[in-house]
């Protein structure tokens, strides 16, 4: 569905199988294979697994519980950050734009052509700050739908494998997009245009495994 309803065909997908079960990520490595082998062989979808040797400590709770947060949840929101710098530094050479994606989602027919509209109609430096823009919204307070120029990705994945253990990924993006002296949130999902391009389909928590409804 995501190249289907893209409206574009400029879409590269690079997809992080990060899951610690061997045979299970083989599986949908295989599947991905057979089911894309177009897109795969035409370089528009990747897919990448990363050893767990390579991870840092991810149990970093106690004593390192922050705001609060259970043991579980702590490990889990560090193995998500470290997830995605792994992904952010291989996507970087991919494309001009990265959007922050999960595999749970539905989209609106043309998204990708509204988003890359959107970036391309923002200025070359902000009036507040003298600096090129680093994040733009299209969800509004999550990792999901935020676009980042490619350029940036590597120093994103830096960051991101600096500060895993200190805050959601949410709270991190926030703080690089300041630290790279974008000074305020460039709010797209507040625009007509731009409403609605992603919604959350899944029914089960990437957290704990458990089933929710989306109604």
């Amino acid at each position: 569905r995501l190249f289907d309803t893209a409206g574009s065909d400029a879409v590269v997908a690079a997809v992080h199988i990060a899951d610690s079960d061997d045979a299970w990520a083989q599986s949908v490595a295989d599947r991905i294979k057979v089911d894309h082998q177009d897109k795969v062989a035409s370089g528009r979808l990747h897919a990448i697994r990363v050893p767990d040797r390579l991870y840092p400590i991810l149990s970093t709770c106690p004593p390192s519980c922050l705001n609060g947060i259970p043991p579980a949840r702590t490990t889990w929101q560090n193995k998500r950050n470290i997830d995605m710098a792994f992904l952010f530094v291989y996507s970087a050479p991919l494309a001009d734009y990265y959007l922050l994606m999960e595999d749970d989602i539905a989209f609106t027919h043309g998204w990708a052509n509204a988003i890359i509209a959107e970036a391309a109609s923002q200025p070359a430096l902000s009036e507040e700050s003298n600096s090129p823009w680093h994040v733009v919204g299209f969800v509004e307070g999550l990792c999901l739908g935020q676009l980042v120029q490619g350029k940036e990705l590597v120093r994103l994945g830096q960051f991101f494998l600096l500060f895993y253990d200190q805050l959601p990924c949410e709270t991190l993006l926030h703080h690089w997009m300041r630290a790279m002296t974008q000074g305020k949130a460039i709010e797209a999902w507040k625009k007509a245009g731009n409403q609605n391009l992603f919604k959350h389909e899944g029914h089960i928590d990437s957290y704990d495994g458990s089933h929710h409804s989306q109604t």
